[in-house]
């Protein structure tokens, strides 16, 4: 007999390399030219970026020299009439500049010039003898004078009081506070001077304020100095200025001297400080700011100019410029994060970015797109080309399948071969067998398996009884789909994953009513999904299989094996066939070895078995859970479950129970095959269970500490034993216990055979295939909840 052939077409290789090229090209055309839009709108950006940036730096450094001229301008305004007012008003010599009367021509004088500056707070008038005159500016917009004659002793101290209408109101004296003008900074500067004199910033004796003195010496004839005039200036009307200067959004200018001391700041409270009974002006350093300090760090070094440094990430402008007309060795110091000025332009070239990201987002949908039906195209016309070249290995496959057939006789061993052979090679599937039923419908027998890269095998057998869900479905003599995913759970254990097999499509040949020969397309775990042209393919083997039937129904097979199907696993094989049994009676039989479980059961060497019974493990993680007390009954929550489970013993809903441990286990033999009601009693035990234990505990149900299971399959009995006790043990038992270990916490696991059981009445969620220490891989249930009536 000759092999099945493979057939190709000689062109196909260099199709699809053709078509492989073209389809690369077709993806990667519009890619690149996505790449080169977003190449060319990040340049953009960046350049235009860059370059704005550089126009608005350079627009900053013309916004800061108007800055500085202006505070410039505004400083020279505001120190210069305390400086010519107070040069002119010496200069009129000793008789009129150093009269101690409040109503002389000087003090008329001096009342007018502090209303008309609001700059100027007082006029300090005083002589070589410490006579003293201070006409001052109030609260409340009134002008007093305050007198101090040293004629006598001790010295007078009288004060003149006007409203601010400049009509005097009151004169009252005082007691005299020991001031003496002669000692003050404004008196000794001029007087050493000899010229006009600014002093430092010093706290008024007064007003306890910050402030300056512009002081000037009245010099008699011969140069000696008969007494000083100076007029002082307070600074918050300056600060106010500075407060109220925009520079950019957070920028600040000051005023500072030659020693860092602050002249003037816009937050006023800030260049004093209080140090006990004594107020002293305040360093640029003691302002503990970092970029004050950084810029004042740097003038020390580089002198005037302007800089820009950078503070914990951010960039700050700087610029220091010395003030070369008040006749103060003084300099205008500004700051203001370079953020300012970009800031603005960052946010639109963000705005322009996104925008343009927008661009690029459409041009990739519209690459996208372009690629997408590229690869569509040349997939549907790959995949139009592959579907001619199976037709056309199918076509091939099934004339030499029908030529044979018509040279040989459907009974013969090498004519079912020859078809497995071409029918496999033709369907493109791993395996085809051809089954046939027993006269008593109780077995498939097969009578070749041609699985492609193993070879022939047959005589392999299903049985009834251990497969009850694949007979019923075969009953119906309709087409059945068999995947891993599905209800046939004893046929995917034992058949389909031991052969790795994904997905089986069983056809049956129907003679006079009857489906006595089966065909199984069998398709490997690489290449799972059925076809709809498997199906028409699958139906016309199934046609030339009709037309024999009658030969091969009645012919033996002969058993020529070359490979023979894994065996299911012993325990798995037992357990299957133990909770699928129909048969009526128990059997008796002899244990000549222990069962495989997680500890030692001894058993007697004569039991009575029982197949088809349930059994039900209760496993509790924590033992320290069994003695926790119970609500008040004087008992623990041990002894509440051996009650509930001794109960439902002696109600008839189990037959034996045993506890061993933090473990339980609760046995219900049928009366009947077919008999659910203590299986059911069972499964509601364990619920009732587990919900008793939630609410002694205040959790859910679904977070108690004990793992439940219930197997279905083979218990052996005890001779002479009824209930209770450690009377029965049995794969059902070993299932039970070894799938509660495996079971998560707080749930109730259900092997197929217990939920083949307890469907009918409860709601149970498929869980999955878990391989289960010392039973083998089986398919398990949770079950979730009990069906109304």
């Amino acid at each position: 007999m000759s092999a099945p052939q493979t057939y190709t077409t000689g062109s196909t290789g260099q199709a699809t390399s053709g078509r492989t090229g073209r389809r690369s090209w077709r993806v990667i055309a519009p890619l690149i030219c996505v790449g080169l839009i977003i190449a060319s709108v990040l340049f953009i950006a960046a350049y235009t970026y860059r370059s704005n940036r550089r126009v608005v730096l350079d627009l900053s450094g013309e916004l800061l020299d108007s800055v500085e001229q202006r505070i410039a301008s505004e400083v020279e305004s505001y120190l210069e009439p305390a400086s010519v007012n107070a040069t002119l008003a010496a200069r009129l010599g000793a008789d009129d500049a150093l009269q101690m009367d409040p109503h002389s021509r000087l003090s008329a004088v001096s009342v007018e010039l502090l209303r008309q500056h609001p700059q100027l707070a007082m006029v300090n008038v005083a002589d070589s003898a410490g006579n003293f005159m201070m006409p001052k500016k109030m609260p409340n917009g009134a002008i007093d004078t305050k007198l101090i004659d040293r004629r006598s002793d001790p010295p007078q101290v009288m004060w003149i009081r006007r409203d601010p209408a400049g009509d005097e109101v009151d004169t009252e004296r005082a007691d005299f506070d020991g001031y003496d003008p002669r000692v003050r900074p404004w008196y000794l500067g001029a007087s050493e001077s000899g010229k006009l004199f600014w002093t430092n910033v010093y706290i008024f004796f007064t007003d306890r304020q910050p402030g300056m003195t512009a002081a000037y010496p009245v010099v008699a004839a011969d140069g000696k100095t008969l007494g000083v005039i100076g007029i002082d200036i307070e600074l918050d009307h300056l600060c106010d200025f500075l407060a109220k200067l925009q520079i950019g959004q957070t920028g600040r200018g000051m005023l500072i001297d030659e020693r860092g001391t602050l002249i003037a700041y816009p937050d006023i409270r800030r260049i004093s400080k209080i140090e006990g009974e004594k107020i002293r002006p305040v360093s640029i350093l003691e302002l503990d700011d970092p970029v004050l300090t950084r810029t004042w760090s740097r003038f020390q070094v580089e002198q005037y100019g302007r800089r820009v440094i950078e503070v914990d990430g951010s960039r700050y402008i700087t610029t220091v410029k010395p003030l070369t007309n008040v006749g103060r060795n003084w300099s205008i110091l500004i700051t203001v994060p370079e953020e300012d000025f970009v800031g603005l332009l960052r946010a639109n070239n963000r705005t322009a970015l996104v925008m343009s990201i927008g661009v690029i987002v459409l041009g990739l949908m519209l690459a996208g797109m372009l690629a997408t039906q590229s690869v569509r195209a040349d997939r549907n016309a790959a995949l139009v080309a592959h579907r001619e070249e199976e037709l056309e290995v199918r076509s091939r496959a099934f004339s030499e399948l029908i030529a044979g057939l018509s040279e040989r006789s459907l009974d013969t061993l090498a004519t079912l071969r020859h078809m497995t052979e071409h029918a496999a090679v033709g369907a493109g599937v791993q395996r085809v067998s051809l089954w046939r039923r027993d006269p008593s419908h109780d077995a498939l027998e097969c009578m070749d398996a041609f699985e492609r890269g193993a070879g022939h095998s047959d005589g392999s057998e299903l049985k009834a009884a251990e497969y009850p869900r694949l007979f019923r479905a075969m009953a119906e003599c309709e087409a059945i789909e068999v995947t891993r995913d599905g209800d046939q759970a004893a046929l995917i254990r034992n058949y389909l994953q031991p052969l790795r097999i994904a997905a089986v499509l069983m056809l049956p040949v129907v003679v006079d009513g009857e489906a006595r020969i089966w065909v199984w397309f069998e398709r490997g775990e690489d290449d799972p999904e059925i076809m709809s042209d498997d199906r028409a393919y699958a139906d016309a083997i199934a046609g030339l299989v009709a037309l024999g039937c009658g030969e091969l129904q009645k012919a033996p097979v002969q058993s020529m094996r070359t490979v023979e199907p894994e065996a299911p696993s012993p325990v798995v094989e037992d357990q299957v066939s133990a909770a699928e049994d129909t048969a009526d009676e128990p059997v008796t039989r002899e244990v000549t070895t222990p069962e495989p479980m997680r500890r030692e059961l001894a058993v007697a060497d004569s039991v009575t078995m029982h197949t088809g019974a349930l059994a039900l493990s209760i496993c509790v993680d924590d033992p320290d859970l069994l003695l926790a007390a119970d609500d008040g009954h004087g008992r623990t929550i041990g002894q509440a479950i051996v009650d509930r489970i001794s109960r439902a013993v002696d109600a008839g809903q189990a037959s034996h129970w045993m506890a061993a441990g933090s473990t339980f286990c609760c046995v219900a033999i049928p009366s009947s095959p077919r008999e659910s009601s203590q299986g059911d009693a069972l499964a509601a035990l364990a619920m009732d269970i587990r919900q008793y234990v939630a609410d002694r505990l205040g959790v859910e149900a679904e977070e108690v500490g004990i793992r439940q299971a219930i197997d279905c399959g083979s218990v052996g009995v005890l001779a002479g034993e009824s209930v209770g006790g450690l009377a029965a043990s049995g794969r059902a038992i070993v299932g039970a216990i070894a799938l509660a270990q495996a079971t998560p916490t707080g749930a109730i696991q259900l092997s197929a055979a217990a939920e083949d059981v307890l469907e009918a009445n409860f709601v149970c969620r498929e869980r999955g295939l878990y391989f289960i220490d010392g039973v083998g891989e089986m398919n398990t249930f949770v079950l979730v909840g009990r069906l109304r009536a």
